[in-house]
Parts: structure tokens; C-alpha cells; sequence
């Protein structure tokens, strides 16, 4: 069976590393299911670490840096044709700039899952290039 290729948003992160927050359990559980092969971008770390640094937070900092180093199988850098896709992801759905790299990272890198915990209101669910899924329901 091939492993799903998978995008985990910031927001699934923060839950994994959080035990305080609801959706913990679930963000652990997609973490340590094996058949995933996690794809990122390099905004996911300018997304993470930056502000725990900033609040001293060092083992959250290891908990990111350990996830963006071992479990991301695939990390695709900021680059021309990112920003290029991601301002036309922008505009065909009107989500905000960092969301939109995000979403034209995972249609480049062909992920099947794009896992996160915005409000399933948000614009990043109208893009129908790939399957965008709230946390609570993997």
C-alpha cells in the first residue's frame, strides 16, 4: 500500500506539540500513522519556530525542528514558481497569501491530503485541486 502523501498545516502542528489543545489526540495519532509520507514548504518552519525561539520555548522548537528535519519526507523551498502559484491559488479562492503557498505547495507537489484546523468556512476549502480536510475528521 503506498503511503498517503500529506500536508499538515501549522495549525496541526501546534495541536500535536499543545496537550492542552482539543484536537491533540488526533494531530498525535495522524503524526505516528505510518502510512503518510509528510510533504511541506519551508514557510511551515517561518510559521513555527521563529516565535517559540522568540518565547524561549526551546522544547517546542526541538518538537518542530525534529518533525520539519525527520518526519518531512519531502520540502519543497519558497521559490519563483511557488509564489507564482500561490498568488493565482490567492486569487481563484481569495485566501490569505501564507494559506495560498501552502495550497499550490501541496497541488505541486501532488500531496493527497492537506490537513488543517481552519473553521471549514475558510477560503482554503474552495480549492478543489486537492482534498483539503479539518483535523476532526481524518
Amino acid at each position: 500500500m503506498l503511503a498517503r502523501r500529506t500536508f499538515l498545516d501549522t495549525g496541526v502542528l501546534l495541536a500535536a506539540w499543545d496537550a492542552k489543545q482539543a484536537l491533540h489526540e488526533q494531530a498525535k495519532g495522524v503524526l505516528s500513522d505510518r502510512n503518510r509520507d509528510f510533504i511541506a514548504t519551508s514557510l511551515l518552519s517561518l510559521e513555527l519556530v521563529p516565535h517559540a525561539e522568540y518565547c524561549k520555548q526551546e522544547k517546542e522548537v526541538a518538537f518542530m525542528r525534529f518533525y520539519l528535519g525527520v518526519y518531512v519526507s519531502e520540502m519543497l523551498e519558497v521559490n519563483e514558481q511557488l509564489v507564482l502559484e500561490g498568488m493565482a491559488v490567492a486569487r481563484r479562492i481569495d485566501a490569505g497569501g501564507i494559506d495560498a503557498m501552502h495550497l499550490a505547495a501541496a497541488i505541486m507537489l501532488n500531496v493527497d491530503e492537506f490537513i488543517t484546523t481552519e473553521n471549514e468556512n475558510k477560503p482554503m476549502y474552495r480549492e478543489d485541486r486537492l482534498r483539503v480536510i479539518h483535523l476532526s475528521k481524518v
